[in-house]
């Protein structure tokens, strides 16, 4: 994985930073990035992209990290957050390249993050579930007993101490962000928040998270054993910023 020519530091909000998974969307990423970097700065990592969205993103101020084979999302925005860790931001925020997640909504988020550091504030959204996604959440719910609506919304602000857990091997068995990560933060001790946002209408592709729900539910269910004991911490950032 490497790094573009780090551009100047962005001084409007320092201590955050988004991190954006990206994987051919150029119709959708130069907004997304000019929009974050009014908040804060912004990593975009290119999972193997095949248009031009690394160099869009790079040109709209992003710095582009670009992985060496396609790993998925939620593995994309590790490598991401793993970057980021090295150096003092306080607020982690995640959101996709695709559009669905508006950058406006960072500042809501942002207050109810600041008032629990120990808490994962999650940009909730019901109302776009379809009848058979709302089933399939009612059925997650009941399985691991997250106090949470919307269970697959990956648009979300970690403060840095939930990074060592995010970071830890265990979160990376995770095939996605979702329900596992909720499971193992809630186990040690994170509370999870939601805040309720509007989502638009994905412009490019199509959500995996339901591809294979049975396996999903497997997955969910054998995770949960495996959270039973608290990663080890991860050494702590180092001074000075990326850029």
């Amino acid at each position: 994985m490497s790094a573009n020519s780090l551009p100047p530091l962005f001084m409007a909000m320092k201590n955050i930073v988004c991190i954006i998974p990206a994987c051919n969307e150029g119709q959708t990423i130069t907004n997304i990035v000019r929009q974050c970097r009014t908040h804060g700065d912004v990593i975009v990592v290119d999972d193997c992209c095949e248009d031009e969205t690394a160099r869009l993103a790079k040109a709209a101020g992003a710095v582009v990290l670009h992985l060496p084979y396609r790993m998925g999302a939620w593995n994309a925005a590790q490598a991401g957050i793993h970057f980021a860790s090295r150096f003092p931001y306080e607020y982690f925020v995640t959101l996709d390249a695709d559009a669905q997640h508006d950058p406006a909504d960072i500042p809501a988020l942002l207050d109810v993050a600041k008032r629990d550091l120990r808490s994962i504030v999650i940009g909730s959204c019901v109302s776009r579930g379809s009848r058979a996604r709302k089933l399939a959440w009612a059925v997650f719910r009941r399985l691991t007993a997250l106090p949470c609506a919307d269970l697959t919304s990956g648009y979300r602000i970690y403060g840095r101490s939930a990074i060592p857990f995010i970071l830890s091997r265990k979160a990376t068995l995770c095939e996605y962000q979702d329900i596992g990560i909720l499971m193992l933060l809630k186990r040690n001790g994170f509370s999870l928040r939601e805040v309720e946002i509007n989502m638009c209408p994905r412009q490019n592709g199509a959500s995996r998270i339901f591809s294979n729900w049975g396996l999903v539910i497997i997955g969910s269910s054998s995770f949960d054993v495996e959270i039973m004991k608290p990663p080890r911490p991860e050494s702590g950032p180092q001074s000075g910023r990326p850029w």
